[in-house]
């Protein structure tokens, strides 16, 4: 449990935080923002939630410059030899 204390503590001073309840709050409030974020629920009207279900049941789009971007060699990888 000390040891615990400790760590804490040694991360607030490294933030410079003057107080480590400023510090654990801080912490705690960055946490359950993310964790709220991830429980968000989207509400929708009987119509609503039907026409959304008829959007992702029609065929994708095609688009051009999505294609085009998608066909480019990601920035930080080799590009492939050409037939592959």
């Amino acid at each position: 449990m000390k040891t615990n204390k400790r760590l804490i503590a040694q991360a607030a001073r490294a933030t410079g935080r003057r107080r480590l309840a400023e510090y654990v709050l801080t912490a705690a409030l960055e946490r359950a923002k993310t964790d709220l974020t991830d429980q968000a629920v989207i509400t929708l009207k009987r119509r609503e939630f039907s026409r959304f279900l008829a959007r992702l049941d029609e065929p994708p789009r095609f688009l051009p410059g999505l294609r085009a971007l998608l066909d480019q060699p990601a920035e930080f990888e080799p590009a492939l030899p050409q037939g592959c």
